[in-house]
């Protein structure tokens, strides 16, 4: 038997397809973080589970936040030069 491979090029992705992605793999996380949590509280620690619902929605929000902040804070001085300046340095 021969396996046929097929050598095009990927198509783009649209900032709706990555939007989509982005929101998806959170809520797994999101999923995934809080069976881990409550395995750990009730299972391990026999401890009655009753989180705050406000505190996790701050804490990612704020988690949010801060990754889009660094990520422009390093994004800034590329975005000082001239575009051929910055292209010519990488």
């Amino acid at each position: 038997m021969r396996l046929a491979v097929e050598l095009r090029a990927p198509r783009r992705l649209s900032a709706e397809d990555i939007v989509m992605r982005a929101a998806i793999l959170a809520l797994v996380a999101l999923a995934m973080g809080l069976a881990a949590a409550w395995f750990v509280i009730v299972q391990i620690f026999a401890f009655h589970w009753s989180p705050d619902w406000m505190l996790v929605a701050a804490t990612l929000g704020a988690g949010a936040v801060l990754t889009l902040g660094i990520g422009l804070l390093g994004a800034i001085p590329l975005m000082s030069v001239r575009p051929a300046q910055a292209l010519r340095s990488i």
